[in-house]
């Protein structure tokens, strides 16, 4: 078998003549993470062997050409050709599903319908995802997690929703990261809204990661004085208590 997407052997002989004979292989299975990925992959398999009429609004050929033929259950040769190429392909697409995928084309008999119940399926799938992740970007908030940690955040949420066919720009980013932030970074966004320039989400990381840096040293500083006084009201009360204790 080849493991290229191409025809393998190229037409049927005899009756059905015109059929395409082909049984590429893909990289990967259909599962609940990586459909793009496969219809990517399908879809050039498809186009390529200009076999997407099977699949999208299906022209279906009359099985009979005439009553009688229907009596004698004389199939028309157009029907002929179509049901053997749909059952190549049919066969096909259900051996592109990984079998937590396979349950879902139960009831199945041609290519277009598991070509539906699949996309069906996934986009739903993949709509739920988008405003999932829509909804998370537009509320999360740095909290306890370091400005590293948060834009790595951030830009995951952007990876996945690109890789789910929902892009978001880098200002759509740079905004989430800016709204997300403690009041202690408030001059900080101000800063970066005033600019007449537009820095890039790069620029915003370096820079936050300076005001990160600062005002954890400013609130070391803060701590300091705090604990050389307690220490000094600790060694006064000693010092007062051994005195009255002598006297």
């Amino acid at each position: 078998m080849s493991s290229s997407p191409f025809l393998v052997g190229g037409s049927s002989s005899g009756n059905n003549s015109g059929v395409v004979n082909f049984a590429p292989k893909l990289s990967i299975k259909l599962d609940d993470k990586n459909f793009l990925l496969w219809n990517q992959q399908v879809e050039g398999v498809i186009l390529s062997n200009k076999l997407h009429r099977f699949v999208v609004n299906p022209e279906i050929p009359a099985k009979y050409n005439s009553e009688s033929d229907r009596e004698l259950d004389i199939v028309s040769e157009a029907y002929d050709k179509w049901i053997v190429q749909d059952q190549m392909l049919f066969t096909w697409l259900l051996s592109t599903l990984a079998e937590s995928v396979l349950p879902r084309t139960i009831g199945c008999c041609h290519a277009f319908q598991v070509w539906e119940q699949i996309h069906k399926y996934f986009n739903a799938h993949l709509k739920a995802k988008v405003r999932q992740l829509r909804s998370e970007l537009k509320t999360i908030k740095k909290g306890t997690k370091t400005i590293t940690e948060f834009v790595l955040r951030v830009r995951a949420i952007a990876d996945t929703l690109l890789s789910v066919g929902d892009s978001v720009t880098e200002q759509d980013q740079i905004d989430s990261i800016l709204d997300g932030l403690p009041e202690e970074y408030n001059p900080f966004v101000m800063m970066i809204y005033g600019r007449s320039d537009s820095p890039s989400l790069y620029d915003i990381e370096g820079l936050l990661l300076v005001q990160e840096s600062q005002l954890e040293k400013f609130r070391q500083e803060l701590m300091v004085p705090n604990v050389s006084a307690n220490i000094a009201h600790t060694g006064g009360g000693r010092g007062n208590s051994h005195a009255r204790g002598r006297g």
